[in-house]
């Protein structure tokens, strides 16, 4: 990557303008330089457009931003792109790809995903999120994990919320003991 040099003491108003013109080019082929660098440059069609966004590092943000923040960060070995709404329930730990996990997409979805275990034979199983959603809960979805009992541990959602959702089995003959369900919701 290029490094700009640039004077922030020119001009100086006590400075002579002559003596002055060379390091004024500088900073000059220097600000040009560095616009192009992610947009169309000086005196081409769209100058002053992006043409991509770097960044030069994770940059998180303290919480809450204002204005909103789009920035990156290093999640489980993996440059990720996030984005801060400005408020001070989008905190940090909001966002997280392990499991459970949690992501926000660009439009303001929320993602969440897990996986949790039935007590015993139980037929309910209220999974809490880590993170409550800030506003809404609008779709969940559970899958069981099993190679045997499918018919008698067929599930749905029963319930939804902000903080958790309530899934539901047929239970009776073959249930499985302690089953594990994967999860999924999408709210905002």
């Amino acid at each position: 990557m290029t490094i700009y040099t640039f004077n922030t003491a020119i001009t100086a108003a006590n400075n002579a303008p002559a003596l002055d013109q060379p390091q004024m080019l500088i900073n000059n082929q220097s600000t040009a330089g560095y616009v192009a660098v992610d947009h169309v440059g000086f005196g081409q069609t769209g100058n002053g457009q992006h043409k991509q966004v770097t960044f030069n590092a994770n940059n998180v943000p303290a919480v809450p931003t204002s204005p909103p923040v789009l920035f990156t960060n290093t999640v489980a070995g993996f440059p990720q792109l996030f984005f801060y709404s400005g408020d001070s329930s989008r905190t940090s730990d909001q966002y997280n790809i392990a499991s459970p996990g949690s992501c926000l997409l660009f439009g303001g979805l929320i993602l969440k995903w897990g996986s949790a275990s039935f007590s015993l034979l139980s037929t309910s199983l209220v999974i809490t999120f880590a993170k409550p959603f800030p506003n809404a809960c609008f779709f969940c979805s559970a899958t069981p994990v099993t190679s045997t009992g499918i018919a008698a541990n067929v599930m749905g959602v029963s319930t939804n919320s902000v903080t958790s959702m309530t899934v539901n089995r047929a239970g009776g003959t073959g249930v499985v003991n302690n089953m594990t369900v994967l999860y999924f919701a999408i709210g905002n």
